[in-house]
């Protein structure tokens, strides 16, 4: 009998404990409703309801086989990529290279300004080493006189910009190009009476023959720094190229300076007038190769959105002559309708529509190729030439239609689309287009979008979530090929199903673990300091930093390292949490990876401007879901079923929710994680 009793009482403290749970979730409101993790947070957990009724097997079977599907043309696509990216689209370039490393050209500075030399050109042999030989591809000078004509107004310089983890190498062909000795096999005469003129003074860098034209190739090296992944890197590069050109200035006699940036460097260039004042009496041209100037497809760090912005709200100060080239659909990390310019100063084209033979880069050439592909560069040269010698805006604009034959440059794009549709035929293209490195920021923003629906409606139908994350996202993405966005949304939908399967799995395993979880806490806080060591001797021996400077940067590297393993211990293991583990797990990565970078290089930048950008995201981004996991964790149930602890959770919404639309910079993904994390 007094068993009974107890058991009565024992349901009726239960019921009381669902009905009061049920009263704060209603208080708590929406944004507390979106985490379906809450109902962990009860002892004992909600009955299941029967339901009525149950999706049909054809449907089941329709999902599993679209799914599969899917992922076989994604793979398909990067298979076939191979032969598109063939390299047989472009003749190479070839030169007896080689870079004279100029250390009095702009101290005091991580990057490198090298002079691009032919160890057949006269005016450059007193730079060239004793043992030099091909095999040495660059050399240190310390001769004063390395400007080939430092009294004489009559010299073109062109400086290259490389892009994300760049090499000044690359500048090779382009600087073979300046004095038209680029063919493996140049005719001995030829070259002989090239040299005359260059000893005469009759090729010179203003001649109005363009084959006597000649121009000195300057090139940068960035130590090939990964400028796409954070904004700081884009400003430090700008600064030092900024102080190339007014060396350059002073070296050379006020010389006609032209820069030519190869993708990123491209954006880097276009900053350099308008961000540094002091320089635009001497820039107003500029080439890109393959350069992202309508958004950067891979910008994940929120910082490089507000870098464009800078630009857009700059670009009326000083209007620049820009030649955009695109690689056309062969480029696998920049769409062509990325490389766009809206200026009435500016000219759009296609790589295909400029080469000698379109049959052969019909389709354009890949990303690197751009830089050493000798129809390309050959017009490229031709370009240089109207820049340098053509002061008047008209006329220069004139002799740009006449040698480039612009056309409309969308209206090419879309008909190059339909070429690679006929050749390849739908299936193959619409692998490989789907395959595109440069689609990696929108299959991320999808997988972003499905995990965060899967997280906030549980119980939401399989089939029903790539089917509304396609129209999500192609009106957001301004994709036209809507197959490609549903192929890469039950793409995403896959790798969620099996990746949040796998956590399932592993987090039932130890959810029981207490004292593993414990042990790891000790491993992860021991990593935690080790971190923090290393940072701070390693900034300390080589810098000579402030102890403040280094406390706060190595705190912030361990931090943000640490962030996800700490926050998996903090659930304690729990498979209430895969949903939401399986949606910050792939994404996390890249939304660090540009500040992690950033700090490692905090060393030798700015302080001042790392530690907002880090203070913003830890603010945003960590501490949300700090509290989350705290608030919403088994081993915390005494906090989970106090008010007071819901309350100071809301409070903590309100003072940091503001934050949140700054957060991403109008990109989807950050936006969007940064909402589900609250």
């Amino acid at each position: 009998m007094n068993q009974e009793i107890r058991k009565r009482n024992a349901r009726k403290r239960s019921d009381d404990d669902d009905d009061d749970d049920d009263e704060m979730d209603r208080n708590v409101g929406a944004a507390a409703m979106m985490m379906n993790d809450a109902n962990a947070s009860s002892d004992v957990p909600p009955p299941k309801k029967a339901t009525a009724t149950c999706t049909p097997s054809w449907i089941k079977y329709s999902t599993v086989v679209l799914h599969a599907c899917a992922a076989i043309v994604i793979m398909l696509g990067f298979v076939l990529r191979i032969r598109l990216h063939s390299g047989v689209e472009c003749e190479m370039t070839y030169s007896m290279r080689h870079f004279v490393h100029l250390p009095n050209a702009a101290p005091h500075s991580i990057y490198r300004l090298l002079k691009f030399t032919d160890a057949r050109d006269i005016r450059q042999q007193h730079l060239l080493p004793k043992d030099h030989t091909r095999n040495l591809e660059w050399s240190t000078t310390s001769s004063q006189d390395w400007c080939t004509a430092p009294t004489n107004e009559t010299t073109t310089i062109v400086v290259y910009v490389p892009g994300h983890w760049g090499s000044f190498s690359q500048a090779r062909s382009l600087g073979a190009h300046g004095l038209q000795w680029t063919r493996a096999r140049d005719r001995v005469g030829r070259i002989q009476d090239d040299i005359s003129m260059l000893k005469s003074g009759e090729r010179h860098g203003m001649s109005r023959d363009l084959r006597k034209f000649v121009y000195d190739v300057y090139a940068i090296d960035f130590c090939e720094q990964g400028g796409a992944l954070h904004a700081n890197f884009l400003y430090m590069q700008s600064a030092y190229v900024a102080q190339v050109v007014m060396t350059l200035v002073t070296k050379c006699g006020n010389p006609t300076i032209i820069l030519v940036g190869h993708s990123m460097g491209g954006l880097v260039a276009r900053s350099v007038p308008l961000l540094h004042p002091e320089t635009r009496l001497h820039v107003h041209n500029l080439v890109t190769l393959a350069t992202p100037h309508d958004g950067l497809p891979f910008g994940f760090d929120e910082s490089i959105r507000t870098f464009y912005n800078l630009l857009e709200e700059k670009k009326q100060e000083h209007p620049l002559t820009i030649i955009s080239i695109s690689g056309g659909l062969r480029d696998e990390m920049m769409p062509p309708e990325v490389c766009h310019l809206e200026n009435n100063k500016s000219i759009s084209l296609l790589a295909s529509d400029i080469t000698a033979d379109p049959d052969k880069a019909g389709l354009g050439m890949d990303h690197r190729a751009i830089v050493w592909c000798h129809h390309v560069l050959t017009k490229v040269r031709a370009i240089l030439h109207v820049m340098a010698i053509e002061k008047d805006a008209l006329e220069r604009q004139r002799r740009f239609e006449t040698i480039l034959s612009a056309t409309d440059y969308l209206h090419a794009v879309k008909t190059q689309r339909v070429s690679f549709l006929k050749q390849y035929g739908l299936w193959q293209s619409l692998a490989m287009e789907s395959a595109m490195l440069y689609r990696g920021e929108l299959l991320l923003g999808i997988y972003a979008i499905t995990a965060g629906i899967y997280h906030t409606f549980p119980t939401i139908p399989v089939w029903f979530v790539p089917a509304l994350v396609s129209i999500m996202a192609w009106h957001w993405s301004g994709v036209d090929n809507m197959s490609v966005v549903a192929i890469l949304s039950l793409a995403a939908n896959s790798v969620h199903l099996l990746l949040s399967i796998v956590l399932f799995r592993i987090l039932a395993r130890h959810s029981t673990q207490q004292k593993a979880a414990s042990i790891y806490v000790a491993i992860f806080a021991i990593l935690f300091v080790l971190i923090q060591l290393v940072v701070f001797a390693g900034g300390y021996v080589r810098h000579q930093s402030s102890l403040l400077h280094l406390s706060l940067s190595s705190t912030m590297f361990a931090t943000t390292v640490l962030f996800l393993p700490m926050t998996l211990l903090m659930t304690a293991f729990q498979p209430s949490n895969t949903t939401f583990l399986a949606l910050f797990l792939p994404v996390w990565p890249f939304l660090i990876v540009g500040k992690l970078f950033m700090i490692v290089w905090d060393a030798v930048s700015p302080f001042d401007s790392v530690f907002p950008d880090l203070l913003h995201f830890l603010c945003v981004v960590c501490l949300p879901v700090y509290l989350r996991t705290m608030f919403y964790s088994r081993t915390t149930t005494a906090l989970d079923t106090k008010r007071p602890w819901r309350t100071l959770y809301l409070l903590s919404i309100v003072v940091f929710g503001p934050g949140m639309v700054q957060l991403g910079g109008g990109y989807v993904v950050t936006q969007f994680l940064a909402s589900v994390a609250w």
